[in-house]
């Protein structure tokens, strides 16, 4: 088309007949301006022949649809009757992509060609091919299916255990998700089965790596968990099951004094951290000073004879007989523990230090309420009572004559609301 307009264009007079008469044809087609605009197609175009052979072609079809339906029965007949063997070898050759039947034996005896096509196939399979592991398995099925026998391999048992395996694998991860989550009673049955596993199987190293993991991860990560945990302000029972756990713990398991020397340190730790939040601002006032320090030595009195509730849990706890004075007059001796002895000895000292630092505020009530400590210190062992009492003393805390008083005014008090 535009070769044409271009040599009508271009030949002016001289332009050929034929092409002005196509084009004027062409350009006349349409009766109207906006019929070039139109999507459909012109009466007599090709694209009008197209439609309707695509018609035609559907009609067709559907003809043919119903002709196999009406006659579905006739034709099932006969292609029953027509031998399928030519089918069945072209399945079989079809099949030579499965890799599984190297080396197999089939199962129809009866079918000759059959027999002979599959022999043909395996004499075709290249030599190089590498014999993975669930070949050698389907290998050993047949060999047992064909001879009657059972044979026991090692990838038939892992898959027939396969649920057991795979709880046993996760049992790391299982671990490590209970610690993160504060679950340590869980962490430990986990650690006490992998235990189990490995005495019952020693040789194998599957057994001994998830062993080895989960120990790791009990005394690392639990133990930093467990041991930072001692040093918060946690109520007894909470203690009592944290020490629980440490002690099933290496190296806790068999070495009691070693756990009583770790807890001793974290809870005199928050002991320290707990008296140092009640510390009087330099401006305060005598009745704030006062006030603050009747909490130092009620902190004092709760959270060390909470950490001697926790210390009778543990067994085992080596002690000897000790004599102390008080008053310098010597005592019957008592067993005492020297590591909480010098527990107690620290925990005194460092309030002593406090009590020095405002002892000019100081008044009776703070003596008598330092003697109810001494006392609840004494219903542990009495020899804490008395280090107490003589430290007051020897430190010029109070006098003499005033801590007997405030010891006498205790025991008529307890006289008469007892």
């Amino acid at each position: 088309m535009d070769v044409l307009l271009e040599n009508v264009i271009a030949g002016g007079l001289n332009h050929d007949p034929a092409s002005e008469a196509y084009l004027k044809d062409v350009l006349q087609l349409k009766s109207s301006y906006d019929d070039y605009f139109s999507s459909l197609p012109i009466p007599g175009s090709i694209v009008e022949e197209i439609a309707e052979t695509d018609a035609k072609m559907a009609q067709l079809e559907l003809e043919l649809r119903s002709l196999l339906l009406d006659n579905k029965t006739t034709i099932l007949k006969s292609s029953l009757d027509v031998s399928v063997s030519l089918d069945l070898n072209n399945i079989l050759k079809e099949m030579d992509e499965l890799w599984e039947l190297r080396g197999g034996t089939p199962t129809h005896k009866e079918n000759h060609q059959f027999d002979d096509t599959l022999a043909a196939l395996h004499k075709e399979r290249p030599a190089q091919e590498t014999k993975d592991g669930f070949a050698a398995a389907l290998q050993n099925l047949k060999i047992q299916e064909s001879t009657g026998t059972h044979v026991i391999d090692d990838l038939g048992l892992a898959l027939d255990n396969m649920p057991g395996v795979n709880d046993i694998l996760e049992l790391p991860s299982l671990v490590a998700v209970c610690i993160k989550m504060g679950h340590y009673n869980e962490a430990i049955l986990c650690h006490v089965q992998a235990q189990k596993l490995a005495a019952r199987f020693p040789d194998i190293e599957i057994i001994k790596q998830v062993v080895s993991t989960i120990t790791e991860e009990i005394t690392t990560n639990m133990l930093q968990g467990l041991v930072r945990l001692l040093e918060t302000n946690s109520v007894i029972n909470t203690m009592k099951k944290t020490v629980g756990f440490l002690h099933s713990i290496p190296p806790f398991t068999e070495n009691d004094d070693a756990l009583l020397q770790v807890f001793l340190t974290m809870r005199f730790n928050f002991i320290y951290a707990e008296l140092r939040s009640y510390d009087a601002p330099k401006d305060a006032s005598d009745a704030i000073c006062e006030m603050l320090m009747k909490r130092k030595i009620e902190a004092i009195r709760e959270h060390a004879y909470n950490a001697f509730v926790v210390i009778s849990s543990i067994s085992n706890i080596s002690t000897q007989d000790i004599a102390l004075p008080i008053f310098e007059e010597l005592q019957p001796a008592k067993p005492t523990n020297l590591s909480i002895l010098v527990f107690v000895k620290k925990c005194i000292d460092m309030l002593v230090a406090d009590l020095n630092s405002y002892k000019s505020v100081l008044s009776e009530s703070v003596c008598l309420q330092l003697i109810y400590c001494s006392f609840r210190f004494a219903d542990s062992n009495p020899n804490y009572h008395r280090i107490f009492i003589q430290t007051l003393w020897e430190k010029n805390i109070f006098t003499k004559d005033q801590l007997l008083t405030a010891m006498e005014k205790r025991r008529d008090l307890a006289t008469k609301y007892h």
